[in-house]
Protein backbone atom coordinates (compact mmCIF):
# COMPACT_ATOMS: atom_id res chain seq x y z
CA UNK A 1 0.00 0.00 0.00
CA UNK A 2 1.36 3.38 -1.00
CA UNK A 3 1.91 6.68 0.75
CA UNK A 4 -1.06 9.03 0.82
CA UNK A 5 -0.98 12.79 0.57
CA UNK A 6 -0.80 14.94 3.71
CA UNK A 7 1.74 12.70 5.45
CA UNK A 8 -0.60 9.71 5.87
CA UNK A 9 0.91 6.34 5.02
CA UNK A 10 0.89 2.68 5.95
CA UNK A 11 3.93 0.82 7.21
CA UNK A 12 3.91 -2.88 6.31
CA UNK A 13 4.88 -4.95 9.36
CA UNK A 14 6.11 -8.21 7.82
CA UNK A 15 7.59 -10.32 10.64
CA UNK A 16 9.52 -7.58 12.45
CA UNK A 17 9.08 -8.40 16.15
CA UNK A 18 9.70 -4.81 17.28
CA UNK A 19 6.96 -3.53 14.95
CA UNK A 20 4.64 -6.32 16.08
CA UNK A 21 5.09 -4.99 19.63
CA UNK A 22 4.22 -1.49 18.37
CA UNK A 23 0.96 -2.85 16.90
CA UNK A 24 0.13 -4.63 20.15
CA UNK A 25 0.80 -1.43 22.09
CA UNK A 26 -1.47 0.51 19.71
CA UNK A 27 -4.11 -2.18 20.24
CA UNK A 28 -3.85 -1.74 23.99
CA UNK A 29 -4.43 2.01 23.57
CA UNK A 30 -7.12 1.90 20.87
CA UNK A 31 -8.80 -1.52 20.96
CA UNK A 32 -9.46 -1.64 24.70
CA UNK A 33 -10.86 1.90 24.85
CA UNK A 34 -13.03 1.55 21.74
CA UNK A 35 -14.63 -1.82 22.53
CA UNK A 36 -15.10 -1.02 26.23
CA UNK A 37 -17.49 1.73 25.15
CA UNK A 38 -20.11 -0.87 24.15
CA UNK A 39 -18.92 -4.24 25.57
CA UNK A 40 -18.08 -5.45 29.07
CA UNK A 41 -14.46 -4.47 29.84
CA UNK A 42 -13.62 -7.96 31.16
CA UNK A 43 -14.68 -9.48 27.84
CA UNK A 44 -12.73 -6.82 25.92
CA UNK A 45 -9.61 -7.64 27.94
CA UNK A 46 -10.04 -11.35 27.11
CA UNK A 47 -10.47 -10.46 23.43
CA UNK A 48 -7.32 -8.34 23.54
CA UNK A 49 -5.38 -11.20 25.14
CA UNK A 50 -6.68 -13.61 22.49
CA UNK A 51 -6.24 -11.49 19.34
CA UNK A 52 -4.04 -8.46 20.00
CA UNK A 53 -0.95 -9.61 21.89
CA UNK A 54 2.42 -9.82 20.09
CA UNK A 55 2.12 -13.63 20.07
CA UNK A 56 -1.40 -13.49 18.55
CA UNK A 57 -0.32 -10.95 15.93
CA UNK A 58 2.74 -13.00 15.00
CA UNK A 59 0.52 -16.10 14.66
CA UNK A 60 -1.87 -14.19 12.37
CA UNK A 61 1.00 -12.96 10.20
CA UNK A 62 2.36 -16.49 9.91
CA UNK A 63 -1.11 -17.53 8.71
CA UNK A 64 -1.40 -15.03 5.87
CA UNK A 65 -2.57 -11.80 7.45
CA UNK A 66 -0.82 -8.59 6.47
CA UNK A 67 -0.49 -6.02 9.25
CA UNK A 68 0.07 -2.29 8.74
CA UNK A 69 0.66 0.64 11.06
CA UNK A 70 -1.19 3.80 10.03
CA UNK A 71 1.13 6.79 10.40
CA UNK A 72 0.44 10.48 10.13
CA UNK A 73 3.84 11.98 9.46
CA UNK A 74 5.91 10.18 12.13
CA UNK A 75 3.05 9.49 14.59
CA UNK A 76 1.48 6.03 14.87
CA UNK A 77 -2.27 6.67 14.75
CA UNK A 78 -3.75 3.24 14.11
CA UNK A 79 -3.34 -0.19 12.60
CA UNK A 80 -5.06 -2.57 10.26
CA UNK A 81 -4.77 -6.11 9.01
CA UNK A 82 -6.02 -7.74 5.84
CA UNK A 83 -6.03 -11.33 4.69
CA UNK A 84 -5.97 -11.67 0.91
CA UNK A 85 -7.76 -14.81 -0.30
CA UNK A 86 -7.11 -14.62 -4.02
CA UNK A 87 -8.60 -18.05 -4.83
CA UNK A 88 -12.04 -16.84 -3.76
CA UNK A 89 -11.42 -13.25 -4.98
CA UNK A 90 -11.78 -11.84 -1.46
CA UNK A 91 -9.82 -9.64 0.90
CA UNK A 92 -10.86 -9.99 4.53
CA UNK A 93 -10.35 -6.88 6.66
CA UNK A 94 -9.69 -8.37 10.09
CA UNK A 95 -8.46 -5.26 11.93
CA UNK A 96 -9.13 -1.58 11.31
CA UNK A 97 -8.43 0.70 14.26
CA UNK A 98 -7.77 4.41 14.42
CA UNK A 99 -6.90 6.40 17.54
CA UNK A 100 -9.98 8.36 18.61
CA UNK A 101 -8.07 11.66 18.35
CA UNK A 102 -7.80 11.09 14.59
CA UNK A 103 -11.40 10.08 13.88
CA UNK A 104 -13.87 12.30 12.04
CA UNK A 105 -11.06 13.90 10.03
CA UNK A 106 -11.44 11.82 6.86
CA UNK A 107 -8.41 9.67 7.72
CA UNK A 108 -10.44 6.47 8.17
CA UNK A 109 -12.10 7.05 4.79
CA UNK A 110 -8.71 7.54 3.14
CA UNK A 111 -7.35 4.38 4.77
CA UNK A 112 -10.41 2.41 3.68
CA UNK A 113 -9.93 3.70 0.14
CA UNK A 114 -6.34 2.40 0.28
CA UNK A 115 -7.65 -1.01 1.32
CA UNK A 116 -10.11 -0.95 -1.58
CA UNK A 117 -7.28 -0.10 -3.99
CA UNK A 118 -5.19 -2.98 -2.60
CA UNK A 119 -8.21 -5.28 -3.08
CA UNK A 120 -8.44 -4.23 -6.73
CA UNK A 121 -4.70 -4.76 -7.29
CA UNK A 122 -5.10 -8.31 -5.99
CA UNK A 123 -7.87 -8.82 -8.59
CA UNK A 124 -10.36 -9.50 -5.81
CA UNK A 125 -13.99 -8.51 -6.22
CA UNK A 126 -15.06 -8.30 -2.60
CA UNK A 127 -13.87 -6.81 0.67
CA UNK A 128 -15.38 -8.45 3.75
CA UNK A 129 -15.24 -7.84 7.49
CA UNK A 130 -16.88 -8.78 10.75
CA UNK A 131 -18.33 -6.06 12.96
CA UNK A 132 -20.01 -6.42 16.33
CA UNK A 133 -23.69 -5.50 16.20
CA UNK A 134 -23.19 -2.92 18.97
CA UNK A 135 -20.09 -1.34 17.42
CA UNK A 136 -20.78 2.29 16.46
CA UNK A 137 -18.63 1.86 13.32
CA UNK A 138 -21.35 -0.40 11.88
CA UNK A 139 -23.17 2.68 10.54
CA UNK A 140 -19.92 3.96 8.98
CA UNK A 141 -19.44 0.71 7.09
CA UNK A 142 -23.04 0.85 5.87
CA UNK A 143 -22.53 4.46 4.75
CA UNK A 144 -19.45 3.35 2.83
CA UNK A 145 -21.53 0.77 0.93
CA UNK A 146 -20.91 -2.44 2.90
CA UNK A 147 -23.92 -4.75 3.03
CA UNK A 148 -24.79 -7.24 5.76
CA UNK A 149 -24.37 -10.78 4.44
CA UNK A 150 -24.87 -12.86 7.53
CA UNK A 151 -25.72 -12.67 11.21
CA UNK A 152 -23.05 -14.52 13.22
CA UNK A 153 -23.50 -15.57 16.84
CA UNK A 154 -21.05 -17.92 18.58
CA UNK A 155 -20.59 -18.62 22.26
CA UNK A 156 -16.89 -19.07 22.98
CA UNK A 157 -17.47 -19.56 26.72
CA UNK A 158 -16.28 -17.47 29.66
CA UNK A 159 -18.94 -14.89 28.76
CA UNK A 160 -17.33 -14.26 25.35
CA UNK A 161 -20.09 -14.24 22.75
CA UNK A 162 -19.42 -13.26 19.17
CA UNK A 163 -22.48 -11.28 18.07
CA UNK A 164 -21.39 -9.91 14.71
CA UNK A 165 -22.41 -9.18 11.18
CA UNK A 166 -20.40 -10.41 8.23
CA UNK A 167 -20.36 -7.46 5.84
CA UNK A 168 -19.27 -7.17 2.21
CA UNK A 169 -18.34 -4.38 -0.13
CA UNK A 170 -18.46 -5.39 -3.78
CA UNK A 171 -15.46 -4.01 -5.63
Amino acid sequence: MNELNSGLNLLFIRKDKSLIKVVSKLAKEIYLKHHSSYLDSIIVEKMYNTYQTPKAIEYAINNGEEYYIAKLFSKNIGYLAIKPEEKIKRVFLSKFYLNSKFRNLGIGRRLLNLIIEATKKLNCSKLELLVNKGNPTLKIYKKFGFEILKDICNNFGYGFIEDDYLMRLKI
